[in-house]
C-alpha cells in the first residue's frame, strides 16, 4: 500500500509511485503538511524517511529470527486515513476502496509465535 501514488484523484487509478521494496530509504519533503495519524498538523521537520519492504523480506526476517507464521491475512481496508484519494471512510473505523473495486490488499496481518 506505501507504494500507491497518494496523488491521484480519486476517481483516478491507482498508480504506482514507490518501489514496492527497497534498500534504499524514501524521502519525502513534509514541512508544513500533515500526515495520516494528524492531517491539520504544521510538521516542522523537513522530511521523512521510509522504507520500504516487501512481503518476502519480512517473512523471510520472521523466520530467520525464530518466528513460525501462524496466520497471515490480507486485508481490503486500513484502520486509517491513509490520504489515497481513492479510499473511502466505510464505517467509524476504517477506510477502503469503493466496493466495485476488485480486491486489492491495502494491510495485512500477520501472527507469528517465537519458537523455543
Amino acid at each position: 500500500m506505501f507504494s500507491l501514488d497518494d496523488s491521484g484523484l480519486a476517481d483516478g487509478p491507482l498508480t504506482v509511485r514507490y518501489p514496492y521494496a527497497s534498500p534504499e530509504p524514501i524521502v519525502e519533503s513534509t514541512q508544513g503538511e500533515g500526515s495520516y495519524a494528524a492531517p491539520d498538523a504544521n510538521l516542522k521537520a523537513r522530511s521523512t524517511c521510509c522504507f520500504a519492504h516487501g512481503l518476502s523480506s519480512i517473512f523471510k526476517a520472521a523466520i530467520g529470527a525464530g518466528f513460525a507464521i501462524r496466520k497471515f491475512e490480507e486485508l481490503d481496508r486500513l484502520p486509517w486515513d491513509a490520504r489515497l484519494a481513492q479510499l473511502a471512510k466505510i464505517d467509524d473505523f476504517y477506510w477502503a476502496l469503493p466496493n466495485a473495486t476488485p480486491f486489492f490488499p491495502l494491510a495485512f496481518s500477520l501472527d507469528a509465535e517465537l519458537q523455543p
